[in-house]
C-alpha cells in the first residue's frame, strides 16, 4: 500500500507526490514528500463529494516545496493534492 504522503518518479523521470491536507480560509499546507527543482502542475480535490460551494477547496499558490490550499470558509474540509515536476 502507499503512505497517506509520499512520492514516486515515474517511468519517463517526472516526480510525482501526493498527500492530504485539511483546508480553511486561513490554513491549509502541504509540504511534499520530495521537493521539485521545477513544479508543473498541482491538483487539488475534496476527500468528500458532499460540500457547499463556500468549502470548495482552490490552490491559492504553490512553489516547488509546498502547496497552500484554502476554501472561503472557515469550516476545514480536506482535501488531496498531487503535484508533478522534476
Amino acid at each position: 500500500t502507499s503512505a497517506a504522503t509520499g512520492y514516486t518518479f515515474l517511468p519517463n523521470g517526472i516526480k510525482l507526490n501526493w498527500g492530504s491536507v485539511t483546508a480553511t480560509s486561513t490554513t491549509g499546507n502541504l509540504t511534499f514528500a520530495s521537493a521539485f527543482t521545477t513544479l508543473y502542475s498541482v491538483t487539488v480535490s475534496p476527500v468528500s463529494a458532499t460540500y457547499n460551494s463556500t468549502y470548495a477547496p482552490i490552490l491559492s499558490v504553490a512553489n516547488t516545496t509546498v502547496a497552500y490550499v484554502r476554501t472561503s470558509n472557515t469550516t476545514g474540509i480536506t482535501c488531496y493534492v498531487m503535484a508533478l515536476g522534476v
